[in-house]
């Protein structure tokens, strides 16, 4: 009668280990949902750039006369898929990481990056500036508009400032 007990706990043991050692083991693959709402912000854009003075700590509307223009593309990062980028004429602006499903689209966070431009250095990060369901984002993509909008801090030659953009897609 022991010997009966012993192995079905031994093997119960053993089937639990198994279960347990092999959840462990899987590396947690995003949803078919999460691997494509990205895809859906692929393509160009039409944008609008807005800067602020940030230095008192409250984003202060620079004005119109700062505003910028022009057209984006958004595709899929060569070195990581998991990644979104956002160039304009071929040259990268941003990237778009930890991108997360919402109930109309996604949100995103812009990593720190720095860039030369006509010998200047420009370090760029995200902005937590967007609001969606009580949290503040970098970015946000919406599918149903196909708008996309970002909040990027830059420093340029040690001056910070932070700028929006806002596009919608071609």
């Amino acid at each position: 009668m022991k010997t009966f007990a012993f192995k079905n706990i031994m093997t119960l043991s053993l089937a639990l280990l198994m279960v347990v050692f092999s959840s462990c083991n899987k590396e947690e693959q995003p949803t078919p949902e999460q691997r494509d709402i990205s895809t859906e912000a692929l393509g160009t854009y039409d944008y609008e750039m807005k800067f602020y003075d940030i230095l008192s700590g409250t984003p202060q509307y620079l004005g119109s006369e700062y505003d910028e223009s022009g057209t984006v593309s958004i595709k899929v990062n060569p070195q990581d898929d998991s990644m979104l980028e956002v160039t304009e004429g071929g040259e990268l602006m941003v990237r778009m990481a930890n991108i997360a499903a919402t109930s109309d689209g996604f949100s995103f966070d812009i990593p720190v990056e720095t860039h030369q431009k006509e010998g200047t250095v420009i370090s760029v990060e995200g902005y937590n500036f967007y609001d969606a369901f009580g949290q503040k984002h970098d970015g946000l993509f919406d599918k149903n508009t196909k708008e996309i909008k970002a909040a990027i801090k830059a420093e340029v030659d040690g001056v910070p400032v932070m700028f929006t953009i806002e596009g919608r897609k071609k």
